[in-house]
């Protein structure tokens, strides 16, 4: 306290009371900094959002929690704050900018890419965000459908009980992981949940109110849409024998799914459980063929080496002879060597069919047995396609006698890897083939020009000579 008091005798007290406001003024500046990066941080919404729900008390102590280091660890694919405060406001309030900015964000999650533009353009606007901690249940069996939901990031547990505890004790739980979607026939058909939807993590949901989804006339959009694939299927000529309500089924349970030109459809299809049929547009099949493992590929690594060690033989001889013909090798190029052929892939792709409007995808191979199917991964990709996608257990269920002579006529396989490696090679060949005609004719011209060179003119530069010279020019 005395240096104190003698400090603020020496300095006087309005210079220290300008320091304290100084030392304010910069708190006070950082504190604003802070602020601004916290808001435009992509991250900072899992350090702002539910904070205060997160703070327990230390056991024994009584005294509440204050700094938890969970608050301030960056974690990556969380909504950004900024689009956070956006399903935070009434549906009204948001701007055109704002439903597009949502709907571009909720594009990343593939139940929502299944809807139609006009339908994601709603939902984005009605869309509210929710975030739950681990062990929160989400619904409840037996409660009426209020809200379906999107799973943006983390992902929730099936159960049958009402508590959600057997998720966290079953071995194999039936997970709903980010990008999926649940709860929205309860909503729709106005029935009671049938399950228990319970988060394993923590979970960041993007919630369609029952309230606002009536209020905006989605039913409407979603009837038209029913519409829409009921019109299709009846049109097809492979189910052309179905009953209406058999067609209605069929069309209830599949959905429409538009990709741009050059977007995968389907990656794997061995991971595929559902049929797909083409509504508009095209759709390439492609096939990655590992060429290590054909025949033909390994024949043609033996030419090459082959090949290789004839090449190295030739060009020691050609430089042994090179000095007893260097007079007419400077008249003429030395003969051309064949190089072996070059090195190609170990892998490569093959487009091996094209399916068009109203064909189908899953049904080719329908009718041959199980062991004697093709198992090989496919990979399916968009030429701006729409794509209509139905559970094969739902098509099993539903086709008749007729349907199944249709489909002894679409039955087909496809060509195998061995077959598509010959292909390649076979054209391989070709394309050397032409690179070695290109490569003689250039010589022989080479030649034909250098021969017809007048004997007056100088084709090397001699720096002795008084007069300039250049590379077959004359003299001067």
């Amino acid at each position: 306290m005395k240096r104190v008091f003698h400090h603020t005798q020496g300095r006087g007290h309005g210079d220290l009371l300008e320091r304290f406001r100084k030392a304010v003024r910069s708190v006070m500046t950082m504190c604003r900094v802070c602020r601004i990066f916290m808001s435009h941080s992509k991250f900072s919404c899992c350090m702002q959002l539910n904070m205060l729900e997160n703070l327990h008390p230390q056991p024994g102590t009584g005294k509440t929690l204050v700094f938890d280091l969970n608050h301030f660890k960056v974690k990556k694919n969380h909504i950004p704050l900024k689009l956070v405060e956006i399903m935070w406001r009434h549906p009204e309030h948001r701007s055109e900018q704002e439903v597009l900015l949502l709907q571009s964000l909720m594009m990343a999650m593939d139940s929502f890419r299944r809807y139609s533009p006009t339908l994601q353009l709603l939902l984005s606007r009605i869309v509210r965000y929710q975030r739950l901690e681990r062990r929160r249940v989400v619904v409840k069996k037996g409660d009426p459908g209020h809200s379906f939901y999107f799973v943006f990031s983390g992902q929730v547990a099936v159960t049958t009980d009402t508590d959600g505890s057997s998720a966290f004790v079953d071995k194999e739980p039936i997970l709903i992981k980010k990008g999926m979607g649940f709860g929205d026939v309860a909503l729709i058909k106005g029935v009671k949940r049938n399950a228990t939807i319970v988060c394993v993590e923590e979970t960041e949901l993007m919630v369609i109110d029952k309230e606002d989804f009536f209020a905006n006339k989605m039913d409407v959009e979603l009837k038209r849409e029913f519409e829409y694939r009921f019109n299709f299927f009846r049109s097809l000529e492979l189910v052309s024998s179905w009953p209406s309500s058999l067609i209605e089924r069929l069309a209830d349970h599949s959905k429409a799914e538009q990709f741009r030109y050059g977007h995968i459809t389907v990656k794997d299809t061995n991971d595929m459980g559902n049929l797909i049929f083409i509504a508009r547009g095209l759709c390439d099949v492609f096939r990655q063929v590992d060429l290590t493992k054909c025949k033909t590929y390994q024949r043609l690594l033996k030419q090459q080496h082959t090949a290789g060690g004839r090449m190295k033989h030739a060009l020691q001889q050609q430089q042994s002879c090179a000095t007893s013909q260097r007079t007419s090798a400077q008249r003429a190029p030395p003969t051309r060597v064949k190089a072996p052929p070059g090195e190609i892939a170990t892998s490569a792709w093959f487009l091996i069919d094209t399916l068009q409007q109203g064909s189908t995808f899953g049904l080719n191979e329908y009718l041959i047995p199980l062991r004697q199917r093709d198992g090989r991964s496919l990979t399916l990709v968009s030429r701006s396609v729409e794509i209509l996608r139905v559970e094969k257990t739902c098509f099993d269920q539903l086709v008749d006698e007729e349907t199944l002579k249709k489909l002894q006529e679409i039955q087909k396989t496809y060509p195998s890897d061995e077959d598509l490696c010959s292909v390649l090679l076979r054209h391989r060949r070709w394309e050397e083939f032409k690179q070695g005609v290109i490569m003689d004719v250039l010589t022989h011209c080479r030649r034909r020009d250098i021969s017809a060179v007048p004997a007056y003119w100088d084709i090397t530069t001699n720096p002795k000579s008084p007069g300039k010279t250049t590379t077959c020019g004359r003299s001067t």
